[in-house]
């Protein structure tokens, strides 16, 4: 069996926690005998390259896009698209699990699309919650915790005050994008800060979109926490297309020892800080 895992960026150029867990789950899936490879964009390449990472295959696929607004709002699609699922051709996986889709020139819902229609088995890990919270922080309006149910003009609002701008105005730019929304008006082609704000309500309602796509063109997604699972299903995503794994896997080579007893000869109480 061969598994591929896509991720918008690895080790040793990038180093966050989806790369950590990416890397762990290619260690372990090498000692039950499959074949893991990973596989991401390179960026301001012309030329798919490979290199080695601790007996891992790792493949930048050419990425020779020069990112836009429309990029990054999700108007335009990368050229690497198409190198992408070239090399998925040559190297026939039996399954590609998905570490992460990004705004921009990274990984998109259309390289799903694309490798569903090679026949490709798909499983989706969704490590952050930006697929229903455009600030990625579940906080309303920066102040109080949110239900995470997608509503375009309150999400717009919400997003417009988490980058900077007042309640006031936010919620008249929300309001205005709502209209152009309804008469078929995107102001986010017109490539410039206003048409982006005037466009939020746009871009919130392809947030749902891209939510309902993925729910039928992944075969599972992972979610990493209860919480989030309900509020996914909140969202009326399938949930027999969802598989709560807690992230607790081990990435040591060695076999996990048992903790030693901790012991404190303090009479306060004891604060540990993560």
């Amino acid at each position: 069996m061969k598994v591929i895992h896509v991720i918008p960026s690895f080790f040793p150029e990038y180093v966050a926690g989806t790369e950590v867990y990416c890397w762990t789950l290619c260690k372990h899936l090498q000692r039950y005998g499959i074949t893991t490879e990973v596989l991401i964009p390179g960026y301001g390449q012309q030329e798919t390259t490979d290199y080695e990472y601790d007996g891992i295959r790792v493949t930048k696929y050419a990425e020779p896009t020069k990112q836009t607004r429309l990029h990054i709002a999700g108007l335009a699609l990368p050229d690497g698209i198409s190198n992408f699922k070239e090399y998925l051709v040559k190297s026939k996986p039996d399954c590609i699990h998905i570490h992460g889709i990004y705004p921009g020139i990274g990984i998109t819902v259309q390289h799903i699309e694309e490798a569903k229609s090679l026949g490709i088995r798909v499983i989706y890990t969704m490590h952050l919650s930006g697929h229903i919270c455009a600030t990625q922080t579940l906080i309303h309006n920066g102040i109080e915790p949110c239900d995470g149910v997608i509503r375009p003009v309150r999400c717009a609002t919400c997003n417009l005050i988490h980058r900077g701008n007042n309640k006031v105005l936010s919620r008249a730019l929300a309001g205005i994008s709502d209209a152009f929304q309804k008469t078929g008006i995107d102001s986010g082609y017109w490539n410039n800060r206003l048409g982006t704000a005037l466009s939020s309500v746009n871009r919130i309602t392809d947030l749902k979109a891209n939510l309902d796509r993925l729910g039928l063109l992944c075969d599972k997604v992972v979610v990493l926490a209860k919480w989030f699972r309900e509020i996914m299903a909140k969202n009326n995503f399938p949930v027999e297309r969802m598989e709560y794994v807690p992230p607790a896997i081990s990435y040591l080579d060695e076999p996990v020892r048992p903790l030693p007893s901790l012991q404190f000869n303090h009479k306060d109480s004891i604060k540990l800080i993560f």
